[in-house]
């Protein structure tokens, strides 16, 4: 019997982000109409999304025969997704509403563009797509110049000042970096890129459990204080503050979207057989306005 490929091409990592993606924005817009279990599941398996897409979006800027009019698809998906976006998981705390993924990856889109034609050409090698090296390794030829290195250094300080009002802020752009310098390097470039997010989720939210149990009781007994014994009975969960149960939960859920979301993308990942598979073009960023359906489910429940 022959052999089959037990690796995965492009076409089940879009079916998983998406997955996960619905199961994310369901827990993100419905989850105090769910019992916690069930949005905590959602929420972890939620984690999976992120990394499959900013690696997807390195491999199909590899293969792309004109990265702008890659970009421009990619901008206006990201500009029709926004509306459905801010009505479905908010605001945001910053004056103007927070960005979806989509522009994320459109500035992660645009630091590849800048490495590989400002970078790369600096080096004196011109525009360089590492799907078409052999090796998928960048060799440089030369010294970089000083405006050169200037130049490099100014785009991605902007891009970095404009993905602080996108979802997943700073981090977001530099998956993709990761993802795309660390690409020769297969499963291991993969496992160091991924390192990078475990510690940007897991680290603070270790940290802060530390100090939630007092910030959580002085919030409480701040509350009681203020005249609001009339409220006593809740401001406890199970013998807990309410404060610092609320964190409590928040905490576990952060660190479950990593655990559970981050390993499955990682093994998920490092099993790509570099395929396209079954086509999916335009359906895998339109998908994004699921949140629309979202959104109406939610008021027509939250209104029952």
């Amino acid at each position: 019997m022959p052999k089959t490929d037990s690796r995965i091409d492009s076409f089940v990592l879009k079916i998983v982000a998406i997955v996960g993606m619905t199961a994310n924005h369901v827990a993100h817009a419905m989850g105090p109409l769910l019992p916690w279990p069930v949005t905590l599941v959602l929420y972890s398996f939620g984690g999976v999304t992120y990394p499959v897409m900013a690696y997807l979006l390195v491999i199909g800027y590899m293969h792309t025969s004109n990265v702008k009019r890659y970009a421009s698809r990619l901008f206006l998906f990201a500009l029709a997704s926004q509306v459905p976006f801010t009505l479905c998981l908010g605001w945001g705390s910053l004056p103007i509403p927070r960005l979806n993924v989509l522009f994320t990856l459109l500035i992660g889109l645009g630091l590849l563009w800048a490495w590989d034609n400002v970078a790369l050409r600096d080096f004196g090698r011109g525009r360089l797509d590492g799907a078409r090296l052999e090796d998928g390794k960048a060799v440089s030829s030369g010294s970089p110049s000083a405006p050169g290195i200037a130049l490099l250094l100014l785009i991605l300080a902007a891009g970095v000042a404009a993905s602080c009002f996108c979802d997943w802020s700073i981090s977001g752009p530099m998956l993709v970096v990761l993802f795309h310098l660390l690409r020769g390097k297969g499963s291991w470039g993969v496992v160091l890129t991924m390192a990078f997010l475990y510690l940007y989720v897991l680290v603070p939210n270790a940290m802060g459990l530390f100090d939630q149990i007092p910030r959580g009781m002085t919030s409480a007994q701040n509350a009681i204080d203020q005249n609001l014994q009339h409220n006593i009975d809740m401001l406890y969960v199970a013998g807990v503050p309410i404060h610092l149960y609320n964190m409590l939960l928040q905490t576990v859920a952060n660190i479950g979207y990593a655990v559970v979301g981050f390993t499955i993308a990682t093994v998920l990942v490092c099993r790509y057989n570099g395929r396209r598979g079954l086509p999916m073009k335009w359906f895998f960023y339109a998908y994004y306005l699921h949140l629309l359906v979202i959104w109406a489910l939610d008021e027509v429940l939250t209104l029952l």
